[in-house]
């Protein structure tokens, strides 16, 4: 029997619970009881968190800048379906970097044909892109720059790879069942490994080399980010779901966005397979396109394997073709064009 996330799970809660407690959010307790981390350490036990070092880390994302308003906006209009090209303009045109930014990657040799004009009209270049790649590019231009120095300045660039190019396989994936709204999955797909960008943040040049070599000697990565760390990713990520006030399916995706890789199908919460499976399903798919090297002095890598009793999902009710060599090329054409984006 499948368990809906807000019921209780077959592990420790009180771990996950120091976390939500840190925000004063009165459905805290509502939302997330019973939620246990999602980890490779110890399923049975999760190491509770110091209350310093949350102290610690909460200060620090109190440090850090709210999202703008026109990240809202931006959303809010991605949930009207008859949202138009212009109207995206229009909110993005409040902001000159930001439109600077959605031109440039327009007029970019992945976007433009060959012998094509260049694009200076905001509207013309959403219309360009499209509004789904449009609007993954604006959000996740508008998220924070977190990267500091150092060792964390091209992991940033890795991490953020990673995640616009997962949310864009999650939208691709996504559209034959449209189990879920597009521009939701795109955005847990952008958000689910955010806690990385914290720890990219927060944490200092020694901290950052001794969780890269743990995880290079082996050590499952939210086991050496507990030792070396004292909380994980997905801590770190839910906190600033909270802090930032995103909805709750961001906190719910966040929390077990690693089952798929640990738990069987029928020990994940019920309303979260589809969202799930998707976001799963898109880390094997760019892994195995191999467009993302782990580079040297890279702290993360990004393997994933299937657990039995999946593979159903993928075709009801995702209703998702792997024999489709059209839907393979297009997300191999898209990702790579991502790739030199970002690049």
């Amino acid at each position: 029997m499948l368990m809906n996330s807000n019921a209780e799970l077959d592990m420790p809660a009180d771990h996950l619970r120091q976390v939500f407690k840190a925000y004063d959010r009165p459905d805290t307790e509502d939302v997330f009881d019973g939620f246990s981390v999602a980890q490779d350490y110890d399923f049975s036990n999760p190491p509770p968190i110091d209350r310093a070092i949350l102290d610690i880390l909460k200060k620090k994302l109190n440090d850090m800048p709210a999202l703008p308003e026109v990240w809202y906006e931006v959303q809010s209009l991605l949930e009207d379906p008859n949202a138009a090209p212009s109207d995206l303009g229009r909110i993005v045109a409040k902001d000159p970097m930001l439109t600077a930014q959605l031109i440039r990657i327009c007029n970019s040799s992945a976007y433009m044909a060959s012998g094509g004009r260049e694009i200076t009209n905001i509207t013309i270049a959403v219309a360009r892109l499209g509004m789904d790649q449009a609007s993954m590019f604006i959000l996740g231009n508008l998220m924070p720059k977190m990267g500091k120095s150092g060792l964390s300045k091209p992991e940033v660039k890795r991490v953020w790879f990673h995640s616009l190019a997962i949310s864009l396989i999650c939208r691709t994936l996504g559209e034959p069942s449209r189990i879920i709204p597009l521009n939701e999955i795109a955005l847990l797909g952008l958000l689910h490994d955010i806690g990385k960008m914290v720890i990219l943040h927060s944490e200092g040049e020694t901290a950052l080399k001794k969780l890269r070599d743990a995880i290079e000697s082996g050590v499952p990565v939210l086991k050496a980010e507990s030792d070396i760390l004292g909380y994980t990713h997905i801590d770190a990520g839910i906190m600033l779901a909270l802090h930032w006030k995103l909805p709750k399916n961001i906190c719910h995706l966040i929390s077990f966005h690693h089952h798929p890789t640990s738990f069987a199908v029928n020990q994940w919460p019920v309303d979260l397979v589809p969202a799930m499976m998707l976001v799963h399903t898109a880390h094997i798919v760019l892994q195995k396109l191999g467009m993302e090297e782990q580079a040297q002095g890279g702290i993360w890598t990004y393997q994933r394997t299937h657990q039995e009793g999946i593979a159903h999902l993928l075709h009801d009710p995702l209703r998702l073709t792997f024999g489709s060599e059209h839907l393979y090329q297009k997300i191999e054409r898209e990702v790579r064009h991502l790739k030199e984006v970002v690049s």
